[in-house]
């Protein structure tokens, strides 16, 4: 069986009765709990209150116990004295601060009824269950007291020992079990710039890679200064002799001191001496031209323009043996 509960607000600011809650005489097991407002807002009550319960019964007898108070309701026990007279009785909660300051809530009813069977007759009387109360628990304390089991009030601290001697180190706990991982933690400020370590040595030499591809050709380079002139070579065996007298071997052509020709070159020779330069030019003017740009070209016939020289003077000199 559970208990039954009565519900009741009672607002600090009126003073009319504010509830009537509607009880058969001589029960017990019920309870009210009630909630203290200040203008429709609900009443903080501080901590170190105590709460009473006070009522007027129909015959004249008081009632006042003692109340519980949490979570910023009061609640109060309905007992029999408090239900022992059929009628209307008064009631009302007063409220002390720990500096016994009191305040009264408005009043409320509770209206005791009669039972169809009353197997047990309770005789109607005061009941100040605070007081009992508090005469039990003086006996206690008094008891307590008279048997040691209350402290007296703290000393002050003696004089500090002199340090004792170390003791023997204990024996090396078993290991804990690895804590979970905390948070990340926050990014740090950078170092400062470490010394250079030594050179390492130097590393194996590397497959060479794979073999790129062709350039573009690159501009054509400024032509470079003309060179010095070279040395006068060695006089060829097929040259021209001047001066009288027999020409001497390795000689073509000889002119007298007067300008006279005095020797010329066969027909036969001077065939050769034709086909042989205009051979060696020829091939010359070829290659030339192979390695070279049309803007050379210049070059080329001035190549020919020497060959044609040559020709005319080989023509001249030797005319009529060919």
């Amino acid at each position: 069986m559970s208990e039954s509960l009565y519900r009741i607000s009672l607002d600090l600011h009126e003073t009319h009765s504010q509830a009537c809650l509607n009880v058969k005489r001589t029960d017990s097991y019920r309870a009210i709990i009630a909630t203290l407002m200040e203008g429709g807002k609900p009443y903080r009550i501080e901590n170190g209150c105590s709460a009473y319960f006070t009522a007027k019964k129909p015959d004249g007898k008081f009632i006042y116990n003692d109340c519980i108070i949490a979570d910023n309701k009061i609640i109060y026990e309905i007992t029999k004295q408090t239900t022992a007279v059929v009628g209307i009785t008064e009631c009302e909660i007063a409220l002390y601060n720990i500096d016994g300051k009191m305040i009264t809530s408005p009043s409320f009813s509770i209206l005791v009824d009669t039972k169809v069977y009353n197997g047990e007759e309770i005789v109607s009387s005061d009941e100040v269950l605070f007081v009992e109360n508090l005469i039990a628990k003086t006996r206690e304390v008094e008891y307590k007291l008279e048997n040691g089991e209350f402290k007296g009030d703290k000393g002050d601290p003696g004089p500090k020992g002199d340090k004792g001697d170390k003791g023997e180190t204990g024996d090396k706990g078993e290991q804990g079990e690895k804590g979970e991982p905390g948070e990340k933690g926050d990014k740090g400020d950078k170092g400062d710039k470490g010394e250079t370590g030594e050179k390492g040595e130097q590393g194996e030499k590397g497959e060479p890679g794979e073999k790129g591809d062709k350039g573009d050709k690159g501009d054509k380079g400024e032509a470079g200064e003309k060179g010095e002139q070279g040395e006068q070579g060695i006089q060829g065996a097929s040259g021209v002799y001047i001066g009288s007298g027999e020409m001497p071997d390795g000689y073509n052509v000889q002119i007298d001191p007067n300008g006279n020709a005095v020797n010329l070159a066969t027909e036969e020779f001077v065939r050769e001496e034709i086909i042989q330069y205009t051979t060696e030019k020829t091939d010359y003017a070829i290659n030339t031209a192979k390695s070279y740009t049309d803007k050379q070209i210049g070059d080329i016939n001035s190549v020919i323009e020497a060959v044609n020289t040559k020709l005319a003077t080989l023509v001249e000199v030797g005319g009529d043996s060919l």
